[in-house]
């Protein structure tokens, strides 16, 4: 093989690389604050991951709920009931969401206060008594008519109760399995860059790239020796 194909090869790999590397990157955050109320569970009591997904400059969000709850008769189960969610964005994109069914979303740029306190843009809320039970999953995309597929963005702390530094999000959870049936405020302010697992497309592509270069640099050596 000449050099000049060795070296497409080699290039093709290379870009596979940076692609797997930097195609998503995600963070998140452990919902272990109390902002307001008491809440007795064990932490943290909710999860809210970013991914930033760069082919279509969108930023997804995965919230989950993971606080015990106090037995539901219309349930028939135990679950407590996360209620809504407030966050911040300091972008000037104008955002588009994908709604999930029986959920709202409201912008509010610095007027909305979770429990009468603290200052954030969005929230999301339940409609007709819809929630998130316990060790349920919330996924919602939000996109815009500029670039913004960097989740630090919507990684603003809002200033709030108990903490003079602010939360980056604060939730509303219900029916507590402690106290018994009560509702607390929760707020996030620690955070964890997350590897993201690659899609198996991915991992095809970089792997046929890896084979090919093998392949090709053995041929090489063989015919020089």
């Amino acid at each position: 093989m000449s050099a000049f194909w060795t070296k497409k090869a080699v290039s093709f790999v290379i870009l596979s690389l940076l692609f797997f590397a930097t195609r998503s990157f995600a963070i998140t955050y452990q919902i272990d604050e109390v902002f307001s109320g008491t809440i007795g569970t064990e932490k943290p009591y909710a999860l809210v991951t970013l991914e930033s997904i760069l082919e279509d400059s969108s930023v997804k969000f995965t919230l989950e709920n993971v606080t015990p709850g106090a037995l539901d008769p219309e349930a028939n189960s135990s679950t407590s009931k996360l209620f809504n969610f407030y966050f911040n964005y300091k972008g000037s994109a104008s955002l588009t969401f994908t709604d999930p069914t029986n959920w709202r979303i409201t912008w509010a740029p610095d007027s909305l206060r979770p429990d009468g306190d603290g200052k954030f843009d969005f929230i999301i809320e339940g409609l007709r008594n819809t929630y998130l039970g316990t060790n349920e999953k919330l996924v919602f995309t939000i996109t815009g008519d500029a670039h913004i597929d960097n989740f630090l963005d919507f990684s603003l702390r809002g200033p709030g109760q108990n903490n003079p530094y602010g939360y980056y999000f604060v939730l509303h959870i219900g029916n507590l399995f402690m106290p018994a049936g009560d509702s607390a405020w929760v707020g996030g302010t620690d955070k964890k860059f997350m590897p993201q697992v690659p899609e198996p497309g991915t991992l095809l592509l970089l792997g046929a790239g890896l084979i090919g270069l093998g392949i090709f640099a053995r041929r090489r050596l063989h015919r020089r020796g």
